[in-house]
Order: structure tokens, then C-alpha cells, then sequence
């Protein structure tokens, strides 16, 4: 075969088609029930239908049920000073009202939407607390009227609210302080707070308490917390369903050092001799105390003075008493550790002391005014009574115990006068002194 024998034969022009013209008279209705895809169509179309005609032609009106529906109790001005409150603990509710309406009305109403409350009348004849049943009055929007509801009256509890001041109290048990520290007394912002509530329950409190928790260990430095504040009763029950100003407050512990001192005391008149060797005493019944304060304070302080001996009250053996809070008044913020030890009693050594009594007839007179002479008239002091080393003072002649009149700063006029005498002394025996005060020797001078 030739080449021009294999070749195959050319295909033939396609026929154009020529669309038909759509016309609606063309539609046969029956045939269209044959196509799914109108059915499906229809179907849906048919059902929105009916729903409409139900909804808006048969059933144009639903009910609807609303239950525990909130009743709003509106007291009096007068009544609302006077505290009148409904209790919360069982607030009045309508157990169950049915509404009818507008379709479209009901799907939109809400519980707030139904205002419900006491009959006025009914409430501003409330005169006590206690149990009330009163009627209600119930409020429907337009196009919502009432069915049924549960009940025409309503029971709820009145309270009395009254506002009380207590005092706070802090319990810091919660913290301790480390060792050689003592806690100071608490402070809290607020020492008194009000509490509000009902008359019952607020008469229940006894006492207000701010409690401080738990800190990581001993506290060594001021330290603030912030504290729970509990209402308790007598039995120390927690009292809930009240107000408190405050439910917290900061509360601020602050801290002490503690440190032991030996116990001193002062002289003062003393005789020369002893002003370098100090007449040797005892302190009972302790020598030294613990005593606590801020620990700038207690860092500083290396002893406690009881108190000041006056050298012209000793005797041999003589006793002083010491009142240990009366010393630390003069020191600011150092207080006593020890309850226990509230006075201490000094006793001076008197084994090498003894007392002698001496007439005085010689006296001296210092500080005359310049141009003046003065003269004590001849006279005497009759037993007065000398301290000092037995080895001395047995050995003293009376001849020896002078009186002596200082006329510094003391007026003085031409003439006879009576002054005081300033010190008396034991001349060359400076470790002995006077029992008593020596202004309490008046003696009788001549001024010229």
C-alpha cells in the first residue's frame, strides 16, 4: 500500500446546535414532580408556610413559666431610718407565675422583666421585726397578662439594723519573738471599728478580734501584717451575716531587746574620803535585773540606779528601800522583765562603822560680806550625832566637830539673827559625817 492509502479519511464538520428559546408555556407541572431537585425545593418552601400559618393564624399566643421569682420590699423613709432590712438569709420569692403572650413577646421577657413587690400599704404597716406575710402587686410588661401564679401573699423576715462600735482587740499568738527579744504590745490602725447588721446579731458580738497569721519564724524587728478581723461571741463562736467597717487592718508588732544589768545606787553629801573608796553596801533580794527596751536604749545602758542615798542619813547598818519602777521612770522606753521583782533593799556595811553624839560649841562662819563681821553667839548643839570608822571617831574629842555657817547668798542686816547651819564636820577625820540634816541646827549670830 502507498503511503497516501494509510492515511484516514478526514471526519466530517460537526452540526451546530441551535438552542430553543425558553418559553413558560413550554413548563409541564407534572413533569416537575419528577425532578428531585424541585421537590427538595418545594418541600422547604411548603414547610416555612406552614409554620407561618401556625405560628400567626392557629397558636398566635404561648405561656411561660417563671419560677423563685424575686418580690422587692420597699419600706418607709421613716422605716429606713429606724433600720428595717428583710433578712437575706431567706429572701421572699413567688414560687411560680405563668404568663401568656405574643409569641415573639414571650421569647423576649426575662424575670426582671415581671416586677413583683409587697403592697405599700401592706409594708408601712410593718411596726416590729419578726415574720410577715403580706400581699403582693405584680407588674407585667404590655402584651403579657398573668395566667396563674403560686400564691397572693408572700412571707419573709423583717430585721431591725443597728450600727455598734467595738473595741479591737489583737491576738498576735500567731507571733513570737526570737531569742533575748520580747514583743511590744501590738498597734493596729484602727482601734475602734462599727459593725452593722441585724439588732439580734450584732447584740451577739462580744468581741472584736483582728487576728495576725503565721509568720516564717521569730521576729527579731518591727514587723507589719496584715490581719483577718473576726466577730466573735461569748462562747468565741465567729458571728457571720453582719458588716464590719473593716474585714483587714495592719497591724505592726513591734520588738524589744532584753539584756541583764547589775543593780547601783548613788550617794551624795559624801565626805571626801570616800569619794574615791565608795562606802561598801548590799542590794537584796537580787543584784541584777532584766530588763527590756528598744535595743538603741537597752545597748546603752550598762547599769540600773535604783536610787540616791543622802551620806547625813546613814547610820551603821542603816536599810534603804528602792522602788524599781520609780527608777526607770527616769530612763525613757527601758521597762522590767521581771514582774516578780518590784523593790530592792540596800544595806550599808556598817562592821567598821560606828556613831558617837557630841555637844557642838565651836563654829566658823565663811563668805561674811565684805565690810560686815559676824559672830555666832556663844552657844551650843546638843547631841549631835557623828558616822564614821570606829578607829576614828572613837579617837574624836569634841573640841574636834566643828559647825559651819556659809553666808553666801544670805541676806544679812546689823543686828542679832538665827541661820542654819550649812555642814558640820570632824576636822582631820573626813570619813566621818552628821546623822541628819544640818539646817535642822539653827544658831543664833551677831551682825555689826
Amino acid at each position: 500500500m502507498s503511503r497516501e492509502k494509510q492515511k484516514k479519511a478526514p471526519r466530517p464538520p460537526k452540526e451546530k446546535k441551535v438552542r430553543k428559546e425558553f418559553h413558560l408555556r413550554d413548563i409541564k407541572i407534572g413533569r416537575l414532580f419528577y425532578d428531585n431537585r424541585f421537590v427538595l425545593i418545594f418541600s422547604i418552601v411548603c414547610a416555612i408556610g406552614l409554620w407561618f400559618f401556625m405560628v400567626l393564624v392557629v397558636y398566635p399566643e404561648e405561656t411561660r413559666t417563671f419560677r423563685n421569682v424575686p418580690v422587692d420590699v420597699a419600706f418607709t423613709d421613716s422605716q429606713v431610718e429606724q433600720g428595717f432590712r428583710v433578712s437575706q438569709d431567706n429572701p421572699p420569692v413567688i414560687d411560680e407565675i405563668v404568663v401568656q403572650g405574643g409569641r415573639f413577646d414571650i421569647a423576649k421577657l426575662s424575670v426582671d422583666d415581671i416586677q413583683v413587690s409587697v403592697r405599700p400599704s401592706d409594708v408601712s404597716s410593718i411596726e416590729s421585726e419578726g415574720e410577715q406575710t403580706k400581699r403582693v402587686l405584680i407588674t407585667y410588661p404590655d402584651g403579657i397578662t398573668e395566667v396563674r401564679k403560686s400564691s397572693e401573699t408572700v412571707t419573709f423576715q423583717v430585721e431591725i439594723h443597728i450600727t455598734r462600735e467595738f473595741t479591737v482587740e489583737i491576738d498576735d499568738s500567731n507571733i513570737t519573738a526570737a531569742d533575748g527579744y520580747k514583743k511590744e504590745s501590738p498597734v493596729s490602725d484602727y482601734p475602734q471599728i462599727s459593725v452593722t447588721g441585724s439588732r439580734q446579731l450584732v447584740d451577739r458580738i462580744k468581741r472584736v478580734v483582728a487576728v495576725t497569721p503565721e509568720q516564717p519564724g521569730p521576729i527579731s524587728s518591727a514587723t507589719k501584717v496584715t490581719s483577718a478581723i473576726q466577730l466573735l461571741d461569748a462562747d468565741g463562736n465567729l458571728i457571720t451575716g453582719v458588716q464590719p467597717q473593716y474585714t483587714e487592718m495592719d497591724v505592726t508588732i513591734g520588738v524589744q531587746k532584753i539584756k541583764k544589768v547589775p543593780l547601783t545606787v548613788e550617794f551624795k553629801n559624801v565626805p571626801a574620803d570616800y569619794e574615791n573608796s565608795p562606802l561598801k553596801y548590799s542590794i537584796s533580794p537580787v543584784t541584777e535585773i532584766e530588763l527590756y527596751g528598744r535595743p538603741d536604749d537597752i545597748d546603752n545602758l550598762n547599769e540600773l540606779v535604783v536610787g540616791t542615798i543622802d551620806f547625813n542619813e546613814i547610820g551603821a547598818g542603816s536599810q534603804f528601800d528602792f522602788d524599781i519602777a520609780a527608777a526607770l521612770e527616769k530612763l525613757s522606753g527601758i521597762k522590767n522583765n521581771n514582774s516578780t521583782i518590784v523593790s530592792v533593799t540596800v544595806t550599808i556595811d556598817g562592821s567598821s562603822l560606828t556613831s558617837r553624839s557630841f555637844n557642838i560649841s565651836q563654829f566658823v562662819v565663811l563668805n561674811a560680806p565684805d565690810g560686815m563681821t559676824i559672830t555666832p553667839d556663844e552657844q551650843q548643839l546638843a547631841n549631835v550625832t557623828v558616822v564614821g570608822p570606829a578607829s576614828l571617831l572613837n579617837t574624836a574629842e569634841e573640841g574636834d566637830v566643828v559647825a559651819v555657817i556659809d553666808m553666801r547668798g544670805k541676806p544679812t542686816a546689823a543686828g542679832k539673827a538665827t541661820t542654819p547651819v550649812s555642814w558640820i564636820r570632824v576636822k582631820g577625820k573626813d570619813s566621818c559625817w552628821i546623822q541628819g540634816d544640818a539646817a535642822a541646827y539653827p544658831v543664833s549670830i551677831t551682825v555689826q
